[in-house]
């Protein structure tokens, strides 16, 4: 037998249904509203799968006044370029840097990001932004460039040079890499004599996290042979887009001699930071806390704190020179590489309870996160 009871709302319990009389008029209104709001319907979703589409796989940016798009990752089933045709379509975007201090000589790759000589490259690349430094482009052409900025933390620098209608890289999406996917590397590996060197393998993992100088770092994986130079290059999909900035490679791990892999800075990171840079000459918006610290690896795992900024974030909080920091919001602290970890998943506005050990007493003090400023930058 049919419930004819509905729920009341107001809390009165079960009710009868109410039967009503319809008419045919009034059935054959109600079906042709139903069937135009599912038009409706349907219009508004694909408009709104048009919306997601744009802004997953077409994506836009502004750099350096030029809209950069993050075009639709085209993965190996589908238009797939031959190797010899990715290295013609991309080997134009790929620079030679050079950097002479005090008559020695480094030498890396670079990617050019707009046709105003903007080229980005790694921060390692240009040891510490000191002495003279060159980029030579594909036809041969050596501009002198300047330093526009660069961040140890992300190892992204940007390189400015005296050119006009360069061709810059086409970009692609890192939110769409497949693990397994073709991944060609194009650069200047061991320096002169060995420039515009492609070598092709795939994406062995994303989101890697790999320390690198003290820092933690979200890498893409890949097992093209990569060596000294080849830092700042392109890291390339079967599409001919640039996916990554390749800054890493391991070459020996606990003695034993390690082959095939390799890391890249995905390139939506690459972007965001060159902007920044570009913009600001620092990263905006990254927690700072405002301390110089060194490891310690005595009698309990901490790092201590070497100077205070003054009126930073550490200083309001009262943390001084000589504390033993133990813990940063509520994670032991056993090194630089943990602190910086775990300060940079916090907010700019965040207030925090920092742990610090002072004449043998352990004190937990709230500390508010402050935004670096360009007067704060190392």
């Amino acid at each position: 037998m049919a419930d004819d009871r509905h729920f009341d709302p107001f809390g009165r319990g079960m009710a009868p249904l109410p039967r009503r009389k319809t008419r045919r008029g009034g059935r054959l209104l109600a079906w042709a509203a139903g069937i135009l709001a599912a038009m409706l319907l349907l219009t508004a979703a694909a408009v709104g799968a048009v919306i997601l589409y744009d802004w997953m796989t077409g994506r836009q940016v502004s750099l350096t006044g030029r809209k950069v798009t993050f075009q639709q990752v085209q993965t190996d089933r589908e238009n797939a370029l031959s190797i010899p045709e990715i290295f013609e379509k991309c080997r134009g975007w790929v620079t030679e840097i050079t950097v002479t201090d005090s008559g020695s000589v480094a030498m890396g790759t670079g990617i050019v990001f707009s046709e105003d000589g903007y080229i980005v490259t790694c921060a390692h690349v240009l040891e510490g932004n000191g002495g003279e430094i060159a980029v030579k482009t594909v036809d041969g052409t050596t501009f002198p460039a300047q330093v526009v900025a660069s961040d140890a933390q992300t190892d992204i620098a940007v390189l400015k040079v005296a050119a006009h209608g360069m061709e810059p890289a086409e970009l692609g999406y890192g939110g769409q890499v497949l693990v397994g996917e073709t991944a060609v590397a194009l650069g200047n590996p061991l320096g002169r004599g060995f420039s515009e060197t492609l070598t092709a393998g795939v994406v062995s993992a994303r989101e890697r996290s790999v320390v690198i100088e003290r820092y933690e770092m979200s890498l893409l994986q890949f097992d093209a042979a990569v060596n000294s130079g080849n830092s700042g290059g392109p890291l390339i999909n079967s599409a001919g887009q640039v996916i990554g900035m390749v800054n890493a490679k391991i070459s020996r791990d606990e003695g034993a001699r390690v082959e095939g892999i390799g890391f890249a800075v995905p390139i939506d990171r690459v972007v965001e930071v060159a902007q920044d840079l570009i913009r600001y000459g620092f990263v905006q918006n990254r927690p700072w806390l405002g301390v110089v610290v060194t490891q310690y690896d005595g009698e309990w795992p901490a790092v201590r704190v070497e100077s205070v900024t003054e009126d930073g974030a550490a200083d309001r909080a009262g943390i001084r020179a000589g504390d033993w920091i133990l813990a940063f919001n509520g994670v032991p602290i056993t090194s630089y590489t943990v602190l910086n970890r775990e300060k940079d998943r916090c907010a700019v506005g965040d207030a925090v309870i920092v742990v610090v050990r002072r004449d043998g007493t352990d004190l937990p003090l709230e500390c508010t996160l402050f935004a670096m400023t360009e007067a704060d930058r190392p």
